[in-house]
């Protein structure tokens, strides 16, 4: 598996902070990891490494995603999971509460109406 380089994890914290997107400050820093949204593949596909592409998370729900299918399917209703065919910067994704679009190193909040509309096309309503 190919690591996340070290510029990629500077610009998410930069986007970011240092925090958990699903519980925010009540993570312990030391145990993030970056939850890449859409699979890398084996051996990590480049397009995949984008900061569109990754919040941070909790090792532990990091795990349960990759292992477990119904936290998988409630990670793709907060948009912390996403197709590896789908673009990351137009599927919205909750972060502490707050839903985004990722473009670059900048984080869009999204109305509420606009939220609706964008996980309704991304089939992102029906689960969680």
């Amino acid at each position: 598996m190919t690591a996340t380089p070290k510029r990629l994890l500077r610009a998410l914290d930069a986007r970011d902070g240092h925090l958990c997107a699903a519980h925010g400050t009540f993570c312990s820093a030391e145990k993030l990891v970056p939850q890449h949204r859409g699979n890398r593949g084996m051996g990590g596909r480049p397009s995949a490494m984008s900061t569109e592409n990754l919040v941070w998370l909790c090792s532990s729900l990091n795990g349960e995603i990759e292992s477990d299918p119904s936290a998988a399917d409630g990670a793709r209703h907060w948009g912390w999971k996403i197709s590896s065919f789908a673009d990351p910067a137009q599927v919205p994704v909750l972060i502490c509460g707050v839903w985004y679009l990722l473009v670059g190193d900048i984080r869009q909040p999204l109305r509420d109406d606009e939220a609706v509309e964008l996980r309704a096309l991304y089939g992102m309503e029906a689960s969680a």
